[in-house]
């Protein structure tokens, strides 16, 4: 019975990480383990996840059969937020300890400490608290919750629902980033790495040097307080860390005004033809240096990723239509003008971060091209919108591995895309004629 709950509350906090948009990080095979326990399997599981307000988040999950079980899970916030923590440990016997704590990163009190000292009133009622370890005295807050039940206790599903409202706390809180005290941080992890009670267990089932890896590297990163040390599995995916610590920003354009006209093809040819004049300067400036003598990029770029001759191409059809005239003091073309100036100024973050974002709107450019010719009864193919012939997807694949490879620092690239979603945000609401306040 524990061994279930214990597989559902992991399935249930990786399903509630996944559905807010965090990435699953790939975790090394060394931070799995199968070895032998008392005469029977033990099976050690770890997850990783990540997003743009999570520096790191993890789970194990031990499965030792009758003889033990362990769930753990940590969420470390990338600004002051608290840092989450939940364990419960079970013996043959029924469970053994269950800890939940909510760590300030800051002197800010945040929602989910909030949450999490109204959760230890409740179970103040029902249970006696035990004081943290003497080693850790600094590094739990004055809130944290340390039960041992009585022997042979089952999973009281109250000590469940008290962790998974603390964890949804913390990823649904929307408040502006809080600074963050990297002491406090750096006390954290050394603290609890250095008083780790597991380690001994650890090492004798697996020896001492994974031991120490898996708790210095895995448990509690402290890699994170020195990004020169991050290990080789964090850097292995700019474009999952990409996806997800973009998500806001993609998700707000999406939602605008603009964006629902093309999904729909209800776009008006006029504003058509004024956002392909902006994406026409916009990619006018990326093409020239990404196609300039002095380009270093090139391990993300690749001559069929022009656009400019499609862009051509398309105005002047869209000209003929309309007989249209474009104003050069448009908002929209200032805005345009405006941002290809920042990239002709050769940031290479802003450079590949614009890239992604553009060339990630192409997979959904065949739909929107037929939309639009449907609605709009244009007859000419607009090859903006089908720039591969229908070899969007695997172009993308391919686009994807090479940025992987490119030796920019991933926060720049990151910092490049959120950029460029926020000046193509700020311009489809001037061609919509919707003028709203900037991203948050």
């Amino acid at each position: 019975m524990i061994a279930l709950d214990l597989d559902k509350l992991e399935t249930e906090v990786r399903e509630a990480l996944t559905l807010r948009g965090c990435e699953t990080i790939s975790v090394p095979d060394q931070f799995h383990l199968t070895a032998d326990y008392k005469g029977s399997p033990f099976l050690l599981e770890s997850r990783a996840f990540r997003s743009e307000r999570l520096a790191f988040a993890r789970t194990v999950r031990v499965n030792a059969g009758a003889s033990m079980q362990v769930f753990n899970c940590v969420l470390f916030p990338s600004d002051g937020r608290s840092i989450v923590s939940c364990e419960i440990l079970a013996f043959q016997k029924g469970v053994h300890l269950f800890v939940l704590d909510a760590f300030g990163q800051s002197e800010h009190v945040d929602p989910a400490f909030s949450e999490m000292a109204r959760a230890g009133r409740g179970l103040r009622k029902a249970y006696a608290l035990d004081s943290p370890p003497e080693w850790g005295k600094n590094v739990f807050s004055p809130e944290v919750v340390i039960i041992k039940p009585p022997l042979g206790a089952a999973l009281d599903t109250t000590l469940v629902e008290a962790f998974k409202s603390v964890l949804e706390t913390s990823l649904d809180c929307q408040q502006e980033s809080v600074l963050l005290d990297k002491g406090r941080r750096q006390s954290y992890l050394t603290e609890h790495a250095g008083g780790e009670p597991a380690r001994p267990f650890l090492a004798k089932v697996a020896g001492e040097e994974w031991a120490e890896r898996f708790i210095s590297e895995f448990l509690f990163p402290l890699w994170l307080h020195d990004e020169e040390k991050l290990p080789i599995w964090m850097k292995s995916s700019l474009t999952g860390r990409l996806k997800s610590d973009t998500q806001r920003h993609h998700q707000s354009i999406e939602a605008s005004a603009l964006a629902s006209a093309l999904l729909e093809g209800s776009i008006r040819l006029p504003e058509l033809h004024l956002l392909l004049s902006c994406y026409r300067i916009i990619w006018t400036a990326l093409e020239e240096q990404f196609e300039g003598p002095e380009n270093s990029l090139n391990s993300g770029w690749t001559s069929d990723m022009k656009k400019v001759p499609f862009l051509d191409g398309d105005l002047a059809h869209l000209k003929r239509l309309l007989s249209l005239r474009c104003e050069a003091s448009s908002p929209a073309l200032v805005s345009a003008r405006s941002m290809a100036s920042t990239l002709s100024e050769g940031d290479p973050g802003k450079l590949l971060g614009t890239l992604y974002v553009l060339e990630g709107s192409t997979l959904g450019g065949t739909i929107l091209h037929k939309r639009i010719c449907e609605r709009s009864g244009i007859t000419e193919p607009l090859r903006y919108y089908t720039p591969y012939q229908g070899r969007e997807g695997s172009h993308w694949k391919a686009f994807c591995r090479r940025l992987d490879l490119v030796v920019v620092p991933a926060e720049d690239i990151v910092k490049g895309a959120r950029w460029a979603f926020d000046r193509l945000h700020g311009m489809f609401e001037e061609i919509s004629g919707v003028h709203s306040d900037a991203l948050a």
